[in-house]
């Protein structure tokens, strides 16, 4: 027989989580597991070598220096048309070697007609001609591959015509008098 202590302690089921990131046990800190400073010592004894007048004297007019000379020659500080992973000089090499690819296709385009061989400076035609032989630069030097495709993009959207839509198609056709004839002769061809 069941004793009436047993019927009468009802079992309460676990409660429930109220999201996915409750459910099971919380994750251990990983701020335990952090190396140690490997020169615990340094910030204080940066800290004790600003106090001293003449080293902070020093530090200011080093770093008035340096800005100076970032203002004088900004490229040389600067990173920009440099790919990570590269080195200056090796950027500078491929850039330079872009920009001969970038003159022969100009003169290409020059004498196939697609680009005036003159022109007169500082207008539309010079800066639109600037601006391709800028676009075939970006083509054709380092750089990621989102760049170049855009730059490619935007060179063969300037010097080559789009083939007509199937809609343009028809209305030439529908605009030409000898349409019916010709497709006719095109169909009895085929």
């Amino acid at each position: 027989m069941i004793s009436t202590d047993a019927a009468s302690a009802e079992v309460k089921p676990a409660p429930r989580p109220k999201s996915l990131k409750a459910a099971g046990a919380p994750r251990p800190s990983t701020a335990k597991y952090r190396k140690p400073h490997r020169r615990p010592n340094q910030a204080l004894a940066m800290k004790q070598r600003w106090t001293d007048p003449a080293f902070r004297a020093k530090q200011i007019e080093g770093r008035q220096r340096t800005v100076i000379a970032r203002a004088r020659h900004p490229e040389k500080y600067s990173r920009v048309g440099i790919p990570n992973g590269m080195r200056k000089a090796e950027a500078q090499a491929l850039w330079d070697k872009a920009s001969a690819l970038a003159d022969a296709a100009m003169k290409r385009l020059e004498d196939q007609g697609a680009v005036e061989r003159v022109v007169v400076p500082d207008t539309d035609d010079d800066i639109a001609k600037k601006a391709l032989h800028e676009a075939f630069k970006l083509a054709l030097g380092p750089g990621n591959a989102k760049d170049r495709l855009a730059a490619a993009r935007l060179v063969l959207t300037y010097t080559k015509p789009r083939p007509p839509s199937a809609a343009e198609t028809q209305s030439l056709l529908a605009a030409n008098k000898d349409a019916e004839r010709l497709l006719a002769a095109l169909l009895g061809s085929q």
